[in-house]
């Protein structure tokens, strides 16, 4: 288990802040919450009805791209409850990626603003 001060120790690449929704599904539940930072290795999404540490989610990351969203598969890595400083949410760690939708995630994130 990642504890909240380490987590940016193990982060192998640099999150860029962006604004987009992601549906996810994993064992428990199909929902939509917010992504508030994104990177080729993982991201942060936004929710208040966080999943366990190492569960298992099947992504689809509408960023707005013409051919659709973009598809991933990551664990989660850590939780932030509510009543933290920060928005509570969980951190999420890619596994592999199909090389199309790798390629898919480096172009997007490209374009966005650092």
């Amino acid at each position: 288990m990642v504890l909240m001060e380490d987590r940016h120790k193990v982060r192998s690449e640099e999150r860029q802040e962006v604004h987009v929704t992601a549906s996810h599904e994993s064992i428990y539940s199909l929902r939509q919450d917010e992504v508030t930072n994104l990177s080729n290795g993982g991201l942060f999404l936004r929710t208040d009805r966080p999943l366990p540490v190492g569960t298992v989610l099947y992504m689809s990351i509408d960023a707005g791209l013409s051919d659709g969203p973009i598809k991933v598969v990551g664990k989660v890595a850590w939780v932030r409850g509510t009543g933290e400083s920060e928005p509570a949410g969980i951190g999420v760690s890619f596994m592999p990626l199909e090389p199309s939708e790798q390629r898919r995630l480096a172009e997007y994130l490209a374009t966005v603003e650092k």
